[in-house]
């Protein structure tokens, strides 16, 4: 049986959460780079997206090489989302 820690989580438990925090950690600084990238006028949209294409391109190449294939194609996929999310009228909202 796991003993919880202070917060009531088992250890995997706490793992887990601490990943998925320290993602949409990373993915909300990446949406304000990218805002503040093109609204400053240093990259263009199509210079982003370009870049996007790219890291999604270079995980779906990984996945091909590695043992966790699957996930670098979901991280892929994910990037694809991030670069179609940048098509609204709000760019790159996609963390809603």
């Amino acid at each position: 049986m796991k003993t919880p820690n202070k917060d009531g989580l088992g250890h995997n438990d706490h793992l887990v959460t601490l990943d998925r925090d320290v993602a949409l950690a990373g993915f909300a600084i990446l949406e304000s780079l990218l805002i503040s990238l093109e609204e400053r006028r240093v990259l263009g949209r199509e210079e982003i997206h370009g870049l996007l294409s790219d890291a999604a391109e270079t995980h779906r190449e990984q996945a091909k090489e590695s043992d966790d294939g699957p996930r670098h194609l979901r991280v892929a996929r994910l990037i694809e989302r991030i670069r179609h999310a940048g098509n609204g009228t709000k760019p790159y909202r996609f963390l809603r």
